[in-house]
Formats: structure tokens, C-alpha cells, sequence
């Protein structure tokens, strides 16, 4: 059974402003398995596990669809103005509600990612849930980060990322249902051990669990990342 898949197989799988970040210390990870694959660079990252289903899918389409947070989902064109200044209203507004437009609700958050990556020196994060990722790439440190991977139990939006940034050879997004799986590690080339990111972005999102989807997606976050940051709304 193939347990890995390179990221760029991955590209094609099927919050108000926060001045509170959490930065845990994981526990012991897990033993986790290795494996050999051949895989041609420079795409030559494969992820473990690859995927990650859900009894839930379809759910939080259907709220991005209708457009129940603010904004239905949109094109990956409507993320680029054309050069028109002012630039366009909807560039600032996201699908995945108020607390992802720019300004207020995303400067603080974005200001403690850059901090975070400065501080550890951070080349690989984990951002789950991604959303649209309206906010996230709009410093120079976030956007060129040499490993980025949105994981969202929304393939709509999973789906829009991809044509998005289709052409970044260092991002990349997948379907990942984080209360049913552990987070994936990576494999680099011929590298024989697996390696954790060494940054998952959590924000915003105990608000949409169960206490018991709560409790599994915190020791899932906490087996995979050398460094965990959470964000909360205040």
C-alpha cells in the first residue's frame, strides 16, 4: 500500500484580529513510518500519510459555497486586481469569514507568524485550517517559506489554492480532516528519516469542534510539529 505521495501529486488531491498566540512544546512523537519512493526533483517531497479522508466532507462546502461566513467561494482570479487602484473591495474580504479580510482582523496574526519564523528560523509550517488563505502570504518571510502546506476539510476552497498557486513550487495544499488524522510529516529526495514541520499554524477553529474533535486535533497538532502556535480570537 502506498503510504506517500510527493506534494505536487498533493496539489491535485481530492478571524477577527488576534493579539494571543499559543507556542507548545509537542510531546514525544510517535514512531512513524519510512518508505522509499523515486520521485523525480525538484518536486521531490512526499508527504506521510499522503491523505486524509472524513465523514464530514461536503459540510463546510456547502458554507463556503452559500456564502455563509460573508463571501462564497471565489475564483483564483478574484484574488488579483489587475493593477486597478484603489484595489477592488473583494480583494480584502475572504470566503472563510471576517476574521481572514485584511487589515484589523489579520495584521496581529500575521505580525506573530513572522515573529514565530524570525525567532526559530522556521523553513517548514503546516497552516490548518488554511481557508483561502486571503491573509497568510501577505508578508515577504510567509510567502517565501521553502515548505508550506494548507490543509482544510473544505475541498472547495483546497481546490481554489491549487489553481491559485499552482506555479509556487513551495506551496502546496491538501484535503485533511485534522480531528481524524494525524498531521503529515515530510520526506525530502533520498533522505531516509521522516521530518515534522517545524511550524503548525492553528487559529480559529476549537469554535467549529465538539470537545471530543477538540481534544484529537490538539494531540494530533502536537504529534507532528515541533513547534505549535495557536491563535484565538479575542
Amino acid at each position: 500500500m502506498n503510504m506517500g505521495a510527493t506534494f505536487n501529486e498533493a496539489k491535485h488531491l481530492n478571524l477577527k484580529g488576534s493579539s494571543s498566540a499559543a507556542f507548545d512544546k509537542p510531546s514525544d512523537e510517535a514512531a512513524s513510518t519510512t518508505m522509499t519512493m523515486s520521485v523525480p526533483p525538484p518536486s521531490n517531497y512526499q508527504l506521510v500519510p499522503s491523505t486524509c479522508d472524513s465523514p464530514s466532507r461536503g459540510h463546510f462546502d456547502e458554507i463556503y459555497l452559500k456564502g455563509v461566513w460573508g463571501k462564497s467561494t471565489r475564483s483564483a482570479s478574484d484574488f488579483y486586481s489587475d493593477a486597478a487602484w484603489p484595489t477592488k473591495a473583494m480583494r480584502a474580504s475572504s470566503a472563510s469569514g471576517p476574521g481572514s479580510n485584511l487589515g484589523y482582523a489579520t495584521e496581529t496574526s500575521l505580525k506573530i507568524i513572522k515573529d514565530a519564523i524570525a525567532k526559530y528560523h522556521v523553513q517548514s509550517m503546516i497552516d490548518v485550517p488554511c481557508g483561502d488563505v486571503n491573509w497568510v502570504f501577505d508578508s515577504l518571510e510567509t510567502d517565501t517559506l521553502p515548505i508550506y502546506l494548507g490543509l482544510d476539510v473544505t475541498s472547495a476552497v483546497i481546490d481554489v489554492n491549487n489553481v491559485r498557486f499552482h506555479h509556487h513550487n513551495n506551496k502546496f495544499f491538501s484535503f485533511w480532516d485534522a480531528t481524524e488524522c494525524v498531521l503529515p510529516k515530510f520526506k525530502n529526495g533520498t533522505a531516509v528519516e521522516l521530518s515534522s514541520f517545524e511550524l503548525v499554524h492553528v487559529r480559529d477553529v476549537i469554535q467549529h469542534l465538539t470537545l471530543v474533535q477538540g481534544v484529537k486535533t490538539k494531540e494530533h497538532e502536537h504529534r507532528r510539529g515541533k513547534l505549535v502556535q495557536k491563535q484565538f480570537t479575542t
